[in-house]
Order: C-alpha cells, then sequence, then structure tokens
C-alpha cells in the first residue's frame, strides 16, 4: 500500500539523519537501523500516529541528543508536522482518433 511507503520513507529519513545528528554531535555511533509503526486513525482512511523506533550501537542516553536533531531536520517528520498544501490536476491525454480536445482542468 502506499502508506507504507510513506512509513518506510520516515524510516529511511531517520536512518540518514540519526548518523548525521550523531557527526554533528561527535557521538561515535557504528551501526543505526530505523523502523517506524504507524497506527491508524479510529473510524477514518488515515494514519492517525507513528512510532519511529531507532536501533543503534549507541547507549540510548548517548545518541539521544543525535536522535532529538535527527527530529528536527528529517524532511519527512517535518513535512508529516506541518502537512503541505495540496493541489489536485486532472489533464486530459489526447485521444487516438483524435476526436477530444485535452483539457486542464484544476480544482
Amino acid at each position: 500500500m502506499s502508506t507504507e511507503v510513506l512509513a518506510a520513507a520516515l524510516a529511511g529519513c531517520f536512518c540518514v539523519a540519526v548518523p548525521w545528528g550523531a557527526r554533528k554531535r561527535r557521538i561515535p555511533v557504528e551501526r543505526v537501523r530505523a523502523s517506524v509503526r504507524p497506527r491508524r486513525a479510529v473510524g477514518e482512511p488515515r494514519h492517525g500516529s507513528y512510532e519511529a523506533l531507532v536501533r543503534t550501537s549507541a547507549p540510548a542516553e548517548v545518541i539521544a541528543p543525535a536522535v532529538d536533531l535527527a527530529k528536527r531536520y528529517c524532511w519527512v517528520t517535518n513535512t508529516l508536522r506541518h502537512p503541505p498544501e495540496i493541489a489536485y490536476r486532472i489533464e486530459q491525454e489526447p485521444c487516438r482518433s483524435g476526436r477530444h480536445r485535452p483539457t486542464d482542468k484544476r480544482f
């Protein structure tokens, strides 16, 4: 499902952002893995929350400052926290017969 891709994007962003944050904070870390568990919003066709789990070779109390920095700089996290406006467009493809003219409609 496409919602799984969204959760994977969040996990992937953390796999990049946590090591970056660790380097910025001069925290040695050899390995970082992240997983995200989405939770469905009751009665709605969307996720209501996400739980991100970060597994590292560093102790939690040592890596925590890097995770905090990652939360601030992860683009996916920031996009989910402050959803962008979405514009939808419909474009008609030309028919092979050429009978219909293409239109461009925004709604």
